[in-house]
């Protein structure tokens, strides 16, 4: 019994280590790592162009505005027609880069063939930012049935699920073309609840880990032709999406977000892409890791005591 509470002693004591090991490694990634792997400063190299969904607002806009500051040119793709020129029209104006702008519901496969002519008319293709999502719905419970109906459903899975799949089949073509030579990028964007999977989300987080395992699949498919994925899990961003307001430095605007993603581009395939929503990833690690260590204490010890005082 003796060994056993010396075993059980170094919990917390394996825990705090494991807590320093994660805060550690996650500076060292955005420091270190950064400005040894960084793969953003080749994307110039890759190709002219540079395709972005979901690009009138959020983090869209944001990955928009950060690739031309690059010196990409930018193909817009958004359902907002009013909202995509605007920023096309500041981006053109900003950077002096070439921008071109396709109106389309992603979550309607009809709107594929088009999408694939306008990539196909592009020169080259340095990156595809597959950005375009809903959260609609995404705080309002599953069980809900005036809330949570069938249409919200099929919108959520068309867009974040369908409409992920055919931009990518739609890009794959030009990327590939002599992508040896030029390693251009595949970029989706998933989110960080594909990895913690929080309670009332079901349908999110599932379209969001869709994303992530396809992501992980297309690198191992696409490594041998040249093109390289990337996929980011953001956590909170200030967007209309998010409804949330910017709160330096939890949680980034999307330009902030945008310029760290890109930084950390090529440091590692699955990224959180900005320091904080890293360390906000450890910290649910460490609880859960605790929570689940206390579940196994109480089964151990208190379920005993409690059958014996029941009987």
């Amino acid at each position: 019994m003796t060994s056993l509470w010396w075993t059980i002693s170094l919990l917390p004591k394996l825990g705090f280590l494991y807590l320093l090991y994660c805060l550690l490694y996650s500076i060292l990634k955005y420091t270190l790592g950064k400005s040894l792997f960084s793969k953003r400063k080749q994307l110039k190299t890759a190709g002219d162009w540079a395709v972005v969904t979901g690009a009138a607002s959020g983090i869209g806009r944001g990955f928009s505005r950060e690739l031309a500051k690059d010196g990409l040119n930018i193909l817009l793709v958004d359902v907002n027609a009013e909202g995509v020129a605007e920023v096309a029209r500041n981006i053109h104006e900003e950077f002096k880069v070439q921008t071109k702008t396709f109106i389309a519901d992603l979550s309607d496969i009809g709107c594929y063939k088009g999408f694939k002519e306008a990539i196909d008319g592009l020169s080259s293709v340095a990156c595809l930012v597959n950005n375009a999502g809903t959260a609609s719905g995404m705080n309002e419970q599953f069980l809900d049935g005036e809330k949570c109906t069938f249409d919200s459903i099929a919108f959520v899975i068309n867009l974040n699920v369908l409409g992920f799949t055919c931009a990518t089949k739609a890009a794959i073509e030009k990327l590939c073309d002599d992508a040896a030579a030029r390693r251009p990028f595949l970029i989706n964007i998933s989110s960080i609840n594909a990895l913690i999977k929080p309670r009332g989300l079901p349908i999110y987080s599932a379209s969001k880990s869709y994303v992530k395992t396809m992501s992980e699949g297309l690198a191992t498919l696409l490594a041998t032709r040249g093109v390289r994925v990337q996929t980011y899990m953001p956590c909170a961003v200030a967007t209309n999406l998010a409804q949330v307001a910017p709160i330096w430095p939890i949680i980034p605007s999307p330009e902030e977000y945008a310029a760290s993603a890109l930084d950390m581009l090529g440091v590692e395939e699955n990224s959180c892409g900005y320091f904080f929503h890293d360390l906000h990833y450890v910290a649910f690690r460490v609880l859960l890791t605790a929570r689940r260590l206390y579940d196994i204490w109480y089964i151990m010890f208190k379920g005993p005591e409690d059958s014996t005082k029941k009987e």
